[in-house]
């Protein structure tokens, strides 16, 4: 083969790599720079207190609601014990209020029924004092009759202010009694809030999964102590998916829903299959510590890079994939 023919295959050889790398880039755009993510749950602990037990294995899957630690609930259930005999003595005075209350009532009815038989008295001896003035005038009775009706009249008079006397300190008293009765159901309310708040205190000793996930990370051993907001353990939930940045000339012909290929590294270079979900709101620049500053006067033009959110299409066995892992993603475009 002379020398031209050689030039000529290879010249062939390279149009025909070059028209392959072509079609192959033709509705499809792909990167290296992307990543499994998940929602990674910080479990901290809302009191003080001692670890007893931890019950949740690390790495293994645990159901939302299951205990992952035991904190000692001796002081919590000591104070809870507490609160509620505050809450009963609390709720006691106000029940003695009410029998206080009743019997009050019932002193009051007495009063008013003492008011009446002393008016009914006051006014006979009205209408005798009356009568008796009458007759005098005729000299059917004498002076000292007509006297002696007098002092009952004004001794009737007296029992009957006496009487109203009474009943108006009943009903004070009653008042008195009504004015206490806000102020011991605020006591009732303050201690059955109390109540309340040593309960949750009581079931904060038990720390449970707030979501679905693999137990990772857990930072404490029984008998540690531990503090609120503290991250004891973290939880890697479901479903996890996929963060991948594409250049922003990559981006023009994304749209959602297209099909994407995932090769996973760690799995050599298994393929697994998504969808775009969304896009990001910004760059990936725009959420550095400290975004760039482009108002100067040594400006370099950047291509930046869009974060897209895949997610794993249904019926794929993703049990080996891990949050953390490198990926390279194909979406195909057209």
């Amino acid at each position: 083969m002379s020398k031209q023919q050689k030039l000529s295959v290879l010249l062939v050889i390279l149009l025909l790599a070059g028209g392959y790398w072509w079609w192959w880039h033709q509705g499809r755009e792909d990167t290296d720079n992307a990543y499994v993510k998940a929602d990674i749950v910080p479990v901290m602990s809302r009191i003080q207190g001692t670890v007893t037990a931890t019950p949740a294995p690390a790495n293994r899957l645990v159901a939302e609601g299951d205990v992952l630690l035991q904190l000692d609930p001796a002081l919590y259930q000591a104070k809870l014990a507490e609160a509620e005999a505050v809450q009963a003595e609390a709720e006691a005075r106000l029940v003695h209020l009410a029998d206080r209350e009743n019997a009050q009532q019932s002193q009051i009815v007495a009063a008013r029924a003492s008011v009446a038989a002393a008016d009914a008295e006051w006014r006979r001896t009205v209408q005798q004092a009356d009568r008796l003035l009458q007759l005098m005038g005729k000299q059917y009775v004498s002076q000292d009759d007509l006297d002696a009706a007098e002092l009952n009249k004004a001794a009737a008079q007296a029992r009957l202010n006496q009487a109203k006397a009474q009943l108006a300190a009943q009903q004070a008293n009653l008042v008195t009694l009504s004015g206490e009765k806000p102020q011991l159901a605020a006591e009732v309310a303050k201690a059955a809030a109390a109540v309340q708040r040593a309960q949750l205190e009581l079931d904060y000793t038990t720390i449970r999964a707030p979501r679905a996930g693999i137990v990772t990370s857990r930072q404490v051993q029984v008998g540690q102590s531990v503090e609120p907001g503290i991250r004891l353990l973290s939880l890697v939930t479901e479903p996890i998916w996929v963060y991948a940045n594409f250049k922003e000339t990559q981006v023009a012909a994304m749209v959602v829903g297209q099909a994407v290929d995932i090769h996973v590294d760690a799995l050599g270079g298994k393929v697994l299959k998504g969808h775009i979900d969304s896009f990001f709101a910004a760059t990936g620049s725009e959420f550095a510590l400290l975004p760039p500053q482009n108002a100067t006067g040594n400006f370099t033009k950047v291509i930046q890079r869009l974060p897209v959110k895949i997610l794993f299409d249904d019926d794929q066995d993703l049990s080996a994939v891990r949050p953390g892992m490198s990926l390279e993603v194909t979406v195909f475009t057209e």
